[in-house]
């Protein structure tokens, strides 16, 4: 009951103090107010309080946050708000140092916030000191932790799908590019900058990205492509926002002056300064006031030349810009010996060279800096990942450990989706390769399941008339029926393991059945088996027994039948790039057929023809041309004929 009514005091304390201003909100910090609502007051004023003066308030935010977190349970709702807002205001006080130059101190509070926004799970927070981090490796020259600082914060934009944030971490990683001098890289980086912001709808920020564009096509001496970019800077600062347009028409002057159209350069520049003047930008002040000394200087106007190099010495000189410093020294220098003061040229030349010296002593500060930084970031996190498992061991929390398994999980996936990559990379042939042996082998199985149906009835039979030729004592007729039977049962196990057999094999075996079938019914038909002089027959390749199905079924349903002789011609020849079969018989026909009644054969006919078309449509699965089985009865052509043909054509194959 308690926590419910500290949350809605919580809740009601937000939407209440959203209203009020500064003043009110000091005076809400002299009465009895509980502390979760003081917390957000201090909040409330570290934000909105001028230079200072939020700093007190800040640190009384984080004393008070550290001490309400210390005090409830990890289990608690209210913890992870007690967490966020020391987080917050550690983070705010990393931003304080580095304005003031302490980066390694920075540093330290920006990943103790880092590593508290963890905790929580607050994803949208990590880029704050994130994005601190970065800048602070930007600064010590770190650029390689930059990179993969810059990306890692990406990647939590990307899950956010905050557009502007990706944009930021692409402006961040082209800038470091650039300060490389790597102007390619940083191009990219700008441009895939570009497009995020375009998605975010941020026009400032496409402005910006082009101006640092124009900058480094400059540096390549790509003028044309330069202008082009800071043309569309200036139809993306359509609101004619004073830092964007300030910005713009300093890199106009720099491009000019690079054309050496330099009144040109100077106008640009007198407005650039004009406006950040007024913006108080005192950086890209200096780096103004630099320019238009530099550019007077080349018109030979050494008296204004002079004074911008002394204003931007001065104004460099009290905000520490060093590389600004080392500029208008050497522009004061370069003045005062076209003016022909000699003496006071050599003393800023002294000067100058005062500045290179002390230029590669914090070179090598740098470096130990930067090492310092490396220790110091591995050391933090070997330590923080034994406290999170001492952590873990000793509470046990039910929130740690779905964390850490979505963490695990994390991992799997990101391992998995890496292999697959690889997989698809490097075996996408072999995978297709594979498939596409596994289809034939399983067509190859299909044929010889398919090739194996044969009718029972026909086995049967063929075995009873050789069984009544032995019951009659004709030993010459069984043998003769039983060395035909014998050599088919051969042809048919042999054939049964090759997907197509020469043509003249094919006709040897369906002469052999026809022979056992007249043997059979005592010469009731007769056969004839016609081959197009078009297809040699020892070379013509064609699966096995595609006739012997419809053959039977013209003897067993149509021949059967019919009380006069009947006549099976067998019809096979070349068409094209096809082979064509035929067979046509004389027997009572498909309606003459069905009048009669056998209980041996009720399916056969239509089992047959669904047999041979699956056969075909196996073999012939990558191949166009193969057609469907047509069966036509011969009385619906000519009233005065019966009898069945049978029509189908399979690709020409060669042997």
């Amino acid at each position: 009951m308690k926590k419910a009514a500290i949350c809605l005091i919580f809740i009601l304390s937000v939407f209440t103090l959203r209203a009020q201003d500064i003043d009110s909100l000091k005076r809400r910090l002299k009465d009895n107010i509980d502390d979760t609502t003081r917390l957000v007051v201090l909040s409330k004023i570290s934000i909105a309080a001028d230079d200072g003066e939020w700093q007190q308030y800040n640190r009384k935010q984080k004393i008070l946050a550290a001490k309400l977190r210390s005090e409830s349970s990890p289990k608690s709702p209210l913890y992870r708000v007690y967490s966020k807002h020391y987080a917050n205001a550690i983070h705010n006080e990393g931003i304080d140092l580095l304005d003031h130059s302490e980066l390694r101190k920075a540093l330290q509070l920006q990943q103790e916030a880092l590593a508290i926004y963890e905790e929580i799970g607050d994803k949208k927070s990590m880029t704050h000191p994130l994005s601190e981090i970065s800048k602070i490796y930007v600064l010590s020259g770190a650029f390689e932790q930059a990179i993969s600082t810059f990306y890692q914060t990406l990647r939590i934009y990307e899950s956010l799908k905050d557009y502007v944030g990706i944009g930021d971490c692409y402006l961040g990683l082209g800038e470091i590019h650039a300060t490389n001098l790597d102007y390619e890289k940083a191009i990219k980086n700008y441009k895939l900058a570009i497009q995020y912001y375009q998605m975010g709808d941020t026009k400032d920020g496409v402005s910006i990205v082009c101006c640092c564009i124009s900058a480094c096509f400059s540096a390549l001496q790509e003028y044309d492509k330069a202008a082009r970019y800071l043309a569309m800077a200036e139809k993306n600062n359509l609101e004619g926002k004073p830092y964007e347009k300030a910005l713009i028409f300093l890199h106009w002057g720099m491009l000019k002056q690079k054309l050496n159209k330099t009144d040109e350069a100077v106008r640009f520049y007198r407005d650039a300064l004009q406006l950040f003047e007024e913006q108080e930008e005192l950086s890209l002040l200096c780096s103004t006031k630099y320019h238009l000394g530099q550019v007077l200087m080349e018109q030979k106007d050494y008296r204004s030349a002079l004074k911008y190099g002394l204003e931007a010495l001065e104004l460099s000189t009290e905000i520490e810009f060093p590389v600004e410093i080392e500029n208008s020294t050497w522009l004061i220098y370069e003045t005062y010996k076209k003016m022909g003061q000699y003496e006071k040229s050599l003393l800023y030349l002294e000067k100058y060279n005062d500045i290179l010296a002390k230029k590669n002593t914090s070179e090598i500060k740098n470096i130990i800096f930067q090492e310092q930084l490396n220790y110091e970031f591995e050391k933090k996190q070997l330590l923080d990942k034994a406290r999170n498992e001492k952590r873990i061991s000793r509470l046990k929390l039910d929130a740690e450990r779905k964390n850490f398994r979505k963490n695990v999980w994390i991992t799997i996936t990101l391992f998995i989706s890496c292999i697959a990559v690889l997989l698809i990379f490097f075996g996408y042939r072999n995978a297709r390769q594979k498939s596409i042996i596994a289809g034939q082998k399983n067509n190859i199985l299909k044929q010889k399941l398919l090739v194996s149906q044969m009718n029972p009835h026909f086995i049967f039979n063929s075995l009873n008339a050789i069984q009544n030729c032995i019951f009659k004592q004709d030993g010459l007729k069984a043998g003769t029926y039983l060395a035909q039977f014998a050599e088919l049962m051969r042809m048919i196990l042999e054939f049964s393991r090759k997907d197509f057999i020469p043509l003249e094999s094919e006709v040897n075996m369906l002469h052999n059945y026809f022979q056992l079938q007249q043997f059979r019914f005592d010469g009731k038909f007769e056969y004839n088996i016609e081959i197009d002089p078009a297809l040699i027959p020892s070379k013509t390749g064609i699966p096995p027994m595609l006739a012997q199905p419809f053959i039977e079924n013209s003897i067993e349903h149509g021949i059967f039948f019919k009380e006069e002789p009947g006549f099976i011609q067998v019809k096979i020849s070349r068409q094209g790039e096809f082979v064509r079969y035929e067979i046509t018989d004389n027997g009572v026909g498909i309606e003459g057929g069905k009048k009669f009644k056998r209980n041996t054969s009720g399916s056969h006919n239509s089992l047959a023809t669904i047999i041979t078309q699956e056969r075909i449509d196996a073999l012939f699965l990558n191949k166009k041309g193969a057609s469907q089985i047509k069966i036509t009865d011969l009385c619906t052509e000519d009233q005065t004929l019966s009898g069945v043909r049978v029509s189908f054509e399979i690709p020409y194959q060669e042997l």
